[in-house]
């Protein structure tokens, strides 16, 4: 009878150990479950779609009290100072309802999609509920074109890009003053009057002493309504070289039993040019020369590679040419030597 009571002991122990912890797993899993559903919203998330700066966005939300016991909220938490929320009363009762009213008015600061936060939590800090506020803020001011895209545009040559700024909140936007740092662009505002709106024609004009090689700068454009943001529109574009090379780039190929390799180059100018001087970015071991001949305006001729070094090399040769007109450029040809 001992034997069988110690037994029974040592099987019932176990069997309470087992019932003991999956019965506060139940309790924690519920006391987890409650916490996550003291405040419930049927629609937690409100988008009020497309709006426009200064325009009201305004939305009343309806939470329940799931519990049993009566809850004390403290003021809501926001995700932004912007944000207006107030409750209808910091006192639940169980099974009983609150209106949380939210209210934003964008500005231009900020547009494209935007979410905004409150999040409700009980007088000890515990989070109760959150919901959010989405909308799409447009621009008041657009501009089109976005971007004054020169492109690619001759050594010398004029050329001119033009932009409509329009205020589609239809309000008193006055474009007064722009300003830019590059010195070879003119910029040019003018009132629109066939535009039911205020609107502003923007021509970006490039002077025919632009540097070679790409550039970007920014125009902006001050309002006199301090309150607006300035109109910014990027510039870009790039100026080619008055000299085109015939391959653009050079490749060479060398065997080990090679001393030398050639390749056929060819530079033609947008008028008549001279080569001023011409040198080769660290070569090594390796000596480069070139030798071109003149014919009207183009110079045609060989780019050597020769030396005893065995092993891939790349490089630029650097031409400085001088126009008829005396404006200089340079010319970048990359060059490849290759081991076979």
């Amino acid at each position: 009878m001992t034997f069988r009571w110690k037994s029974s002991l040592v099987l019932f122990l176990p069997a309470v150990g087992v019932l003991l912890s999956v019965g506060f797993a139940y309790l924690c899993c519920a006391i987890s479950v409650d916490k996550a559903q003291i405040l419930t919203c049927s629609r937690p998330v409100h988008d009020a779609g497309r709006v426009r700066p200064g325009e009201l966005i305004a939305h009343t939300f309806t939470l329940r009290n799931s519990t049993r016991s009566t809850l004390k909220l403290a003021p809501p938490t926001k995700s932004c100072g912007c944000l207006d929320a107030t409750l209808s009363t910091m006192t639940v009762s169980p099974r009983a309802t609150t209106e949380l009213s939210v209210s934003l008015v964008p500005d231009e600061d900020i547009v494209g999609n935007r979410t905004e936060e409150v999040a409700l939590r009980d007088s000890s800090g515990h989070l109760l509920a959150c919901v959010s506020l989405r909308a799409f803020v447009m621009k008041n001011i657009v501009v089109r074109p976005s971007i004054l895209n020169f492109g690619e545009v001759r050594f010398g040559e004029e050329k001119s890009l033009d932009c409509t700024v329009i205020d589609l909140a239809e309000g008193d936007t006055k474009l007064v003053d722009e300003h830019h740092s590059s010195d070879f662009l003119e910029v040019q505002i003018m009132n629109l009057s066939q535009f039911p709106s205020p609107a502003y024609s923007i021509k970006a004009m490039l002077s025919s002493d632009a540097p070679q090689g790409a550039f970007a700068d920014k125009i902006i454009v001050d309002t006199a309504n301090s309150s607006q943001v300035p109109v910014v529109i990027p510039v870009r574009g790039e100026i080619l070289p008055p000299v085109r090379a015939v391959p653009r780039r050079l490749f060479f190929g060398r065997s080990e039993h090679e001393d030398s390799a050639l390749q056929s180059l060819q530079l033609t100018g947008d008028g008549p040019f001279e080569i001023v001087r011409w040198t080769v970015s660290d070569p090594g071991d390796v000596s480069l020369a070139i030798d071109l001949g003149k014919h009207d305006q183009t110079y045609s001729g060989v780019f050597s590679v020769a030396g005893s070094e065995r092993r891939d090399l790349k490089g630029e040769l650097l031409l400085e040419v001088e126009m008829q007109d005396g404006r200089t450029a340079t010319l970048n040809v990359p060059y490849y030597v290759y081991m076979n």
